[in-house]
């Protein structure tokens, strides 16, 4: 696995000095270092690309920002705020919380335009690089014209109309106008188009860039957004017939040998394997992983890894069974999860690492959109239950659901004010490195009762510091099923999601039953964690009806203006040469 070093725009200058001819040493030069002098070479050119690459993971979780990290999953259709002033935090409350002067909105905002902005430099600057190889100059403009594309089309998705800014920009302004959502998605098209041109096919590019068929996948989609489905569908099949891609059907990579298993007896299945460590990239023989952000796997350095393990499951270690103490006397605290002193915890590489229980799944998530034989919603994929390992007990290495020792919470509880709500529920595995840690976070205390090694409990156990996927194939047919479903033709659009869906070991879909809906179930089944859902549901028009449908607390104030985001205050008020109105509702 390659470690992308995240490089600024402008990097350092090295003097050399000469100790041994003090007049040169001491001899003043005048050094000019700016875009003019900074982007001549092919490498450095690829710095500037590296800080947007930078840019991209920062929004898809990488920025040891809290909010920016879940504004993109808090208060949809798939999960609630559990920690934060709950039940009343954040997302759970949109009115209070999704406004101008929230700076969580100004944060991805910026992230953005910086995208943007270096996109511009690099191709304002490439035409005149001398000492760059035409085919290197292709390449390199290929790139920038995706990644401007990406910002600007999340911009578009999620704040409707923005100013287009094509150029570089080489003095402040504060006149900028806000061009029209059809505008800016005719605009991404028009970059995406040629970038396609120009990128290499997946089975030559670098594990980590952008290249051909994610061009074409983006495409697709922004088709969609301009009605023209046809078109989209063209684009899709681009990808979907690309001779170097095709859904992962059997098992295979680092944990396919793995015999560790989940209580109804799964030791992992292909959907399992495709989120275990150095699994991830076309390199290592994963043939559906279009765009695959990369991070380095050695966590010593807490800043290269993504919280969502912090984030995404319960906080497991406050949970209290009906207990028996050795002795055979009931036990009036009976922690389930204590390592191997009754005062310490210790993470368990079974079940998470170390998390917090900051944002829990809607019961429509875990409880209705996973048919019984579907391996995404069960098995090593999703635990459902957990052995108790506390060594106090009688009953360490029961299985604590099945075993009748732990009730978890109905859909009635949900609205309750009960702490149990983030204790526990059904654990996530897509987003750790289930028995994939460093040997120098094991404890030496052993292993647990599933022959599991305990973990230290460091800001280390709880990073997922493996490779994270942008776009992979399965959502390239889904939008090819989402095309064929606006041009009509639902035996076409069945088709797509049964691709998926017959991978997954699910039932087939008839195409009576596929709507827009039904495919943004099938996203949230085979994409929880990966695509970006707030956008998704922004681009559709339907983040406040899928909330307000599938989310009990988001429902309470949700409203249907909160399909766009709010302009931040700080963004209208710099503009001050031009008036910006916020978008309806703010």
């Amino acid at each position: 696995m390659k470690i992308i070093k995240y490089l600024l725009i402008l990097p350092t200058l090295l003097l050399t000095m000469l100790a041994c001819n003090e007049s040169a040493f001491l001899e003043e030069k005048s050094y000019i270092y700016d875009a003019e002098t900074s982007l001549l070479t092919k490498e450095q050119f690829q710095q500037s690309l590296n800080y947007c690459y930078n840019r991209v993971r920062y929004l898809h979780g990488a920025s040891d920002n809290a909010d920016v990290e879940q504004v993109f999953f808090l208060g949809t259709d798939f999960q609630f705020e559990i920690a934060n002033n709950w039940p009343n935090g954040k997302w759970n409350d949109y009115k209070s919380f999704v406004v101008p002067t929230n700076g969580c909105y100004n944060t991805i905002w910026e992230a953005l335009f910086q995208i943007i902005g270096n996109a511009n430099l690099i191709l304002n600057r490439l035409p005149n690089a001398a000492e760059v190889a035409d085919t290197d100059k292709d390449v390199i403009r290929g790139e920038a014209l995706l990644l401007r594309a990406y910002a600007y089309r999340i911009l578009a998705h999620c704040w409707g109309d923005v100013p287009i800014v094509k150029d570089e920009i080489s003095t402040p302004r504060r006149d900028f106008v806000r061009d029209s959502r059809k505008t800016v998605y005719e605009f991404v098209r028009d970059d995406l188009k040629e970038a396609a041109t120009l990128l290499p096919d997946i089975e030559t590019a670098r594990d980590g860039q952008a290249n051909a068929q994610v061009a074409q996948h983006l495409l697709a989609e922004i088709y969609i957004c301009l009605g023209e489905y046809q078109q989209a569908v063209d684009e899709a099949s681009k990808v979907i017939n690309h001779q170097g891609l095709s859904l992962m059907t059997e098992r295979f990579g680092t944990a396919k040998d793995n015999t560790i298993a989940s209580v109804d007896g799964s030791t992992g299945d292909v959907y399992w394997d495709l989120f275990r460590l150095n699994n991830q990239n076309y390199s290592d023989g994963n043939r559906e992983g279009l765009w695959v952000l990369q991070y380095s796997n050695v966590s010593s350095d807490p800043g290269n890894g993504l919280k969502t393990t912090l984030r995404a499951n319960a906080l497991l270690e406050n949970i209290t069974i009906n207990g028996h103490n050795m002795d055979g006397s009931e036990a009036t605290d009976a922690k389930a999860f204590y390592g191997t002193s009754s005062t310490s915890y210790n993470a368990n590489e079974f079940r998470g690492g170390r998390s917090n229980g900051q944002a829990r799944p809607t019961h429509h998530f875990l409880e209705e959109i996973f048919d019984d034989t579907d391996i995404r919603g069960k098995g090593l994929n999703i635990l459902r239950d957990l052995r108790v390992e506390n060594p106090n007990l009688q009953e360490k290495g029961q299985w604590m659901i099945q075993s009748g020792l732990y009730t978890p919470t109905t859909k009635e509880e949900l609205t309750t004010e009960n702490n149990a709500l983030r204790w526990y529920y059904p654990v996530i595995t897509k987003v750790y490195r289930m028995f994939q840690y460093e040997e120098t976070l094991y404890s030496p205390e052993g292993t647990d009762v599933y022959g599991s090694h305990i973990l230290l409990r460091t800001d280390q156990s709880w990073r997922m510091n493996k490779d994270d996927y942008a776009i992979r194939l399965p959502e390239t047919y889904l939008l090819r099923a989402e095309a064929y479903l606006n041009l009509n033709q639902k035996d076409k659009a069945a088709t797509d999601i049964n691709a998926v869906r017959i991978r997954a070991k699910a039932t087939p879909v008839e195409a009576s039953m596929v709507d827009i809906d039904y495919i943004l179930d099938e996203r949230l089944r085979e994409l929880y964690y990966e695509e970006l859902r707030t956008v998704t549901l922004c681009r559709l028009g339907k983040l406040y009806d899928r909330a307000k449908a599938y989310n009990i607390y988001t429902a309470r104030t949700i409203e249907e203006y909160h399909n766009l985001w709010p302009i931040p205050y700080t963004v209208i008020e710099r503009n001050s040469e031009v008036k910006w109105n916020n978008n309806p509702g703010y």
